[in-house]
């Protein structure tokens, strides 16, 4: 994806024509001395192309950076030939000079003709007034009745016999002299052409080692032009038999399908050894076979398959595939015959490394016969351990996969609303070949219909039926499967908004709890002196529960005063009636959800999301107006903050005793126990919690240490019991 880059042209066929070159006194013609340049071109062109990208590029340039550039070869045949492959006056000096003797000559022949056609002379003579050529010498037309007025040579008449050309003897002398010249001209281009031939012979390991390296990166280029285009990966590769192609499709059906190619599942090598693909007919059976031996051989050969990132295929020292009819004409072979006959190459040849594609197994024979060999060539398969994928109608080849443990069913569905192929592969059930039902839509008539089916045996009418049905409810179960995929992926989509949302309340409640903490400490503690002031006058009065209230409510008026709140609303002590499918207001989320049921101990059943149910309060929700949003963003941009002082909070205790508790049950406790010895100004406490692992302990200091009003945390010790204790200094 070089910008600027252009396909590769002009790799011509070098090996052919150093070949030629070298044979003994071969000269090259001028049109194969141009493809030498041409390709010469090209040579040098990539090289200084790519010179630029050696780094970014390194891959590519370590492939480049041995072209040879052949500079002077290309030049000599480029200023000695044209490109339409004219040797050129400037090809030597001597060519030159010929060339320039030949008009000079030529000339001199012409106005001495001319002068004799144009002549009163020779008026009633000549046929027509123009010079011809016949023989490569120069002549005049004569009417048939003064054919012998010249004394001179004939070289012709014309196809009616009405002109004769006739070279008259004055004029033989100056033809000669001409043709003389041409034949010089003749040896000077054989002698030019022999040099640059010789050059080419000279540069020819050069010439050879270039074309490898062009012939190699244009394959390079071809493969991922080739795999842009229909999308391919590179996959997973083993040694062990294991096939995995998720949404494999087959090349040449990409470029007549395009996007309406049928993408499918071949999976083969790991739990089974054998896949016998059945179904109806024209349903891709075969198609899937040829997808998995295309696709296998073009991972062997380094080209990229059309199919999913992911992706795993084995690779094979051999591969057998038997697809299609291979009748022979010619050897006076029939079908069963040339099956017969490729089982035999394959008796001889598989291996653990092998893989078997066989198109019909036991096809061409009586079905009795026929299943019996499919069986036996499976067996022999299992035995050497190969991989193999076989397609078939016999039914009793399809039982003997349900019954074998290395042998996996696979059938092509078929809609059974539609009455028409869907081409994918459905493993673990086989497949009805359908061929009355198929021969019904293609247009069989009804009365051939009819007495077909008297035919069909009892037995195996209903295998076929069984099968079909088996078919149908795995077709269901399909689609149930894929419903419930999608609505687990629903779910799972609006569990995680809702967490965001969830996330979202809970980091701007946080934030709304640390700047009210932030405010309220810096008002409290513009009046704790007061406070304390007024304790401290209070005599031997140790006990809140005797102290003036009237002290306690002009703190209260001062803090309100101070940061301008409103008292704060009323819990809300009515519920609204709801029935199902109303549109509802969910408060703590701040959206809209649809009611579905009333739930126990006041909980409410609401919808979210498409088939996301959640249970929420009831005093949660409100009825949706559209108008719920604005309100309630007044609402809160009304609301203050309300503070309310009992007497009884200042009887804070200096220690709390956290023993016995979980590190999650114990940190919010340990908060609030510090953050009230904050707001009443107590200097030191003591958390109690005991020794045990030490995680608890270690666990409520680490926490301690993101209050920004601890000042230092020590680890102390329980008399007689050791560090089971934290003293906490908190600061001013």
């Amino acid at each position: 994806n070089i910008e600027g880059f252009t396909p590769i042209q002009n790799i011509n066929d070098i090996p052919s024509l150093i070949k030629e070159a070298k044979a003994e006194g071969a000269i090259l013609s001028p049109l194969k001395l141009i493809d030498i340049a041409d390709f010469l071109s090209t040579v040098s062109f990539l090289k200084k192309f790519f010179s630029p990208y050696k780094d970014s590029h390194s891959f590519t340039w370590e492939k480049i950076k041995d072209l040879i550039i052949i500079d002077e070869l290309k030049e000599r045949i480029k200023n000695s030939i044209s490109p339409d492959g004219e040797i050129v006056d400037s090809a030597s000096f001597e060519l030159e000079n010929i060339r320039k003797d030949i008009i000079a000559q030529r000339k001199a022949i012409y106005d001495r003709l001319e002068g004799m056609i144009y002549s009163h002379k020779f008026k009633n003579v000549v046929q027509d007034d123009f010079v011809t050529i016949r023989n490569d010498r120069y002549v005049i037309p004569v009417k048939p009745e003064f054919k012998g007025y010249f004394h001179g040579i004939i070289h012709g008449q014309s196809q009616t016999g009405l002109t004769y050309f006739v070279e008259p003897i004055e004029l033989v002398p100056l033809n000669n002299e001409l043709h003389l010249l041409l034949i010089k001209e003749r040896e000077e281009k054989l002698k030019i052409l022999k040099d640059l031939t010789d050059e080419v012979r000279n540069f020819s390991a050069s010439l050879l080692s270039n074309f490898k390296i062009l012939v190699y990166f244009d394959l390079v280029i071809a493969i991922a032009r080739y795999a842009e285009e229909i999308k391919g990966i590179i996959p997973l590769i083993n040694s062990k038999g294991k096939i995995k192609i998720i949404e494999a499709r087959h090349p040449l059906l990409i470029q007549t399908k395009g996007d309406r190619c049928v993408p499918i599942d071949i999976i083969l090598g790991d739990k089974y050894q054998i896949m016998v693909i059945s179904g109806a007919n024209a349903g891709g059976k075969t198609a899937a076979l040829k997808t998995l031996g295309l696709l296998t051989l073009m991972t062997q050969a380094g080209i990229p398959i059309p199919a999913k990132e992911g992706s795993e295929i084995s690779i094979f020292n051999q591969i057998f595939a038997d697809v299609g009819d291979e009748q022979s004409l010619t050897e006076d072979l029939s079908t069963f015959s040339s099956k017969i006959l490729f089982l035999k190459e394959i008796e001889k040849g598989i291996t653990r490394r092998s893989l078997v594609l066989l198109d019909e197994l036991g096809t061409g024979t009586d079905s009795n016969e026929g299943s019996a060999l499919a069986m036996g060539v499976v067996d022999l398969i299992k035995e050497r351990g190969a991989i193999s994928a076989i397609t078939t109608h016999l039914d009793r080849l399809k039982t003997y996969a349900y019954l074998s443990d290395d042998v996996e069913n696979v059938s092509v569905q078929f809609d059974s609303e539609t009455f028409t192929p869907t081409y994918k592969l459905h493993y673990g059930t086989a497949g009805t070949s359908r061929g009355l039902l198929i021969a019904k839509e293609i247009g069989l008539p009804e009365t051939i219909l009819k007495y077909a089916e008297k035919y069909i045996d009892q037995e195996a009418k209903e295998g076929i039926d069984l099968i079909e049905r088996l078919e149908k409810l795995k077709e269901e179960l399909e689609k149930e499967k894929e419903e419930v995929a999608f609505a687990h992926k629903k779910l799972i989509q609006a569990r995680k908004r809702v967490k965001r949302i969830i996330n979202n309340l809970k980091e701007k409640k946080y934030q709304i709890l640390e700047k009210t903490k932030k405010e309220g400490l810096s008002i409290i503690k513009r009046i704790e002196k007061e406070l304390r002031e007024g304790i401290r006058k209070q005599k031997d009065n140790l006990y809140l529960d005797k102290f003036p209230s009237k002290l306690f409510d002009n703190a209260k008026e001062r803090i309100n005063a101070e940061i301008k709140v409103k008292p704060s609303k009323k819990k809300r002590e009515f519920t609204f009636k709801f029935k199902e499918g109303d549109e509802v207001w969910i408060r703590p989320l701040k959206k809209k959800g649809i009611f579905s049921s009333f739930l126990k101990n006041s909980k409410c059943e609401v919808m979210v999301e498409k088939g996301v149910k959640i249970a929420l309060n009831e005093k949660d929700l409100f009825p949706y107006k559209g108008d719920n949003i604005d309100k309630r963003k007044k609402e809160e941009k009304q609301r203050g903050i309300s503070f309310s002082i009992k007497p009884t909070s200042f009887l804070v205790k200096k220690e709390l005793n956290v023993v016995g508790l979980t590190v999650e049950e114990a940190i919010p406790i340990v908060d609030k126990f510090i953050d009230t010895a904050i707001l009443h100004g107590v200097k030191e406490v003591e958390i109690i919690h005991g020794i045990g692992s030490g995680k608890l302990g270690k666990a409520i200091r680490e926490h301690l240490k993101k209050h920004s009003y601890i000042q230092s945390i020590k680890q102390g010790e329980i008399p007689g019991a050791g560090p089971g204790v934290t003293q906490v200094e908190i600061g001013g």
